[in-house]
């Protein structure tokens, strides 16, 4: 392992000539087309017509996709309890941390819970709670219902003594595949529990991957992504009878084979069915009709509904929750189609109001996002940073990336400023909003920390730019004017060597600077790719960034563990590790982390281990 001290920046830019603000014209351009627009079908046959006449240019010999893909719904992904105790269950919650979110107030599944009272932690599909004041498992509640065969969690979310458990079900469904009124596709099941009394209190099932989802007060909204169910049986030896005979499968299909289906069960096991209304869905002037997207809304103080389903015929990949909307983002490549289509289309559900949200506006944007921080919602704008890549990378033409700011208008998202050019011939890594500030991480060789102004929304600018070896992929604020970054070190030539906690000084927009850096050599980071196996407990300045098995740390190989530094005004200090010892080399992997009162909590497949806040002293372990 090798600390690096206070790195002076290689490159900092006085002439930031490598970004551009758009002019009035160029924004212009930017606005969506027509198509981007949603309108309601309004009634079923409407709806069969359409949707027959926009998926058939999409299907081929082998079904959907020009290039043959034959999976119709394939993987998205991939005890008795005992009494809790009086002493639990009346205590008093202990000032703790929560699941590391993008906007606070706006909670996001994971896999790990606690409210200062409770630790909540999904292991081998049973939901387990320790009692957070002795340490112990009070309650090991199985999970298993009919609806959650082959069952994956995704996580959960906690409202009081209610919690919603997320999984992904099915698997892959090739040619002909099983009966349209069983369920055997790809699917998403949603398991409410009742901590009080321990046992499973109904189950939700729909036909569509889970995409993401959001808790706004007791209200939880859970985005799913759906195919229609025509099953395209195996090929023929000639690909253009194959391609008819598929063709003419989806002109004799009826609605029942387009709409998303869902079911209800109770506690007593009763079940309830149903689909979405087809007169009420949304759809685009032109569009391909292979997914649909649904929000689903659960209140978490009421027993399980009918999820009052919000459908639109679209497709997305990311979900950013703001105080006031939920927003779906759409990569256009992922579409079938001779040429490469560019692009992003966004997706703006109003939630402001309790109850199913409301779809309020689509628009697009160039390029491609990075993940669900490279969107937020401020003062009635939202922001985007997206990469563009040549679609014809013989054209000689170089990736870039920009910041564009949207503003509803009717029903459209229209573009009012943007800024481009950033990182030419590089992609974005991290991206980070803080008020009417963007941070913006690009790499190929080098990481520039480009500093977006986004005050003015109608010209927003770059401010400043340094330039460093290695980059972030993601970024937290600790304070005024300090940022940490969490990514990869990397040499002059662009190749990584470890994992890289940086210290940056943003106070001086026109002059951004690292004050300290951590490396661990040979590491890597969850916090990466995954923000919820991040940590920052501000009351101890205390940070927490598991690493990954495979790595040396002073010297003593390890299966990986947890580094906790102090986060100090200039600089990082090292205040320990975590280890969790198992047979497995990722058994004790560190995954998730949490602070109640005066302890450290860390997770790991093996099991949950009790410290104080600098892991030296071991207070307890629960094994998984």
């Amino acid at each position: 392992m090798r600390e690096t001290k206070l790195l002076p920046p290689l490159l900092l830019a006085a002439a930031l000539l490598t970004a551009c603000t758009s002019g009035p014209e160029d924004v212009a351009d930017m606005n969506p087309p027509r198509d981007a627009k949603l309108v309601a079908y309004g009634s079923c046959d409407t709806a069969l017509a359409e949707l027959r006449a926009a998926v058939t240019p999409y299907v081929g010999p082998y079904g959907f996709g020009l290039t043959g893909d034959a999976l119709m719904r394939g993987p998205e992904g991939t005890a008795d309890s005992a009494p809790m105790s009086k002493e639990a269950a009346g205590a008093a919650a202990a000032d703790h941390s929560t699941t590391n979110v993008q906007e606070a107030g706006i909670d996001e599944p994971d896999l790990v819970k606690t409210d200062g009272k409770r630790v909540l932690a999904i292991k081998d599909w049973s939901l387990r709670v320790i009692d957070a004041a002795t340490h112990t498992l009070v309650k090991d509640i199985p999970l298993s219902t009919p609806d959650t065969a082959n069952a994956a969690p995704t996580g959960m979310l906690l409202s009081g003594d209610r919690v919603l458990v997320f999984a992904r079900t099915g698997g892959n469904v090739i040619y002909d595949g099983p009966s349209k009124d069983g369920f055997g596709y790809n699917g998403t099941t949603v398991v409410s529990v009742d901590l009080v009394s321990g046992t499973v209190t109904g189950s939700y099932a729909f036909e569509g991957g889970e995409v993401d989802a959001r808790q706004y007060g007791t209200t939880a909204r859970l985005v799913v992504s759906s195919q229609p169910y025509l099953r395209f049986p195996e090929p023929l030896k000639s690909p253009s009878e194959s391609a008819a005979r598929n063709r003419a499968l989806v002109a004799s299909s009826t609605i029942e084979d387009w709409l998303p289906r869902y079911h209800v069960t109770a506690a007593d096991g009763t079940v309830v069915k149903g689909r979405v209304d087809c007169s009420s869905m949304r759809h685009a002037f032109s569009y391909s009709a292979m997914s649909m997207l649904t929000v689903l809304t659960f209140d978490m103080t009421a027993p399980l509904g009918d999820g009052a389903p919000v459908t639109i015929v679209a497709d997305g990949q990311t979900v950013y929750g703001s105080p006031s909307a939920l927003y779906v983002a759409n990569d256009r490549r992922s579409l079938p189609t001779a040429t490469p289509a560019e692009g992003t289309e966004i997706y703006r559900f109003d939630v402001s109001q309790p109850g199913p949200p409301v779809y309020a506006s689509s628009g697009t944007v160039p390029g491609y996002v990075l993940n669900q921080y490279s969107m937020s919602e401020f003062e009635g704008y939202l922001r985007v940073a997206a990469t563009k890549d040549p679609v014809n990378w013989d054209s000689g033409k170089k990736s870039q990336s920009g910041v564009y700011v949207l503003k509803q208008d009717g029903t459209s998202l229209v573009t009012v400023g943007a800024v481009e050019g950033l990182g030419k011939g590089e992609r974005i890594y991290g991206v980070r909003y803080v008020g009417a500030t963007a941070y913006v991480v690009t790499f190929r060789q080098t990481d520039p920390l480009y500093v977006v102004d986004l005050s003015v929304p109608a010209a927003p600018k770059v401010s400043g730019e340094l330039k460093i070896t290695g980059y972030s992929a993601y970024l937290h604020p600790v304070g005024p004017g300090r940022l940490i970054g969490v990514g990869q070190e990397a040499t002059t030539g662009g190749q990584r060597t470890g994992a890289q906690v940086s210290l940056f000084d943003v106070s001086n927009p026109a002059a951004p600077a690292k004050l300290d850096g951590y490396v661990v050599e040979g590491a890597y980071s969850d916090v990466e790719y995954d923000p919820h196996a991040f940590l920052y407990w501000e009351p101890a300045r205390l940070l927490v960034v598991p690493m990954g098995p495979g790595w040396r740390f002073d010297g003593a190989d390890a299966q990986g563990g947890a580094l906790l530094l102090r986060v100090d005004d200039g600089k990082l200090t090292k205040v320990g590790v975590v280890r969790h010892e198992s047979a497995d080399l990722y058994g004790g992997t560190i995954t998730r982390s949490l602070v109640i009162g005066e302890t450290l909590w860390t997770y790991s497949a093996a099991g949950i281990e009790v410290t104080d806040l600098t892991g030296a002293t071991k207070i307890a372990w629960i094994a998984a």
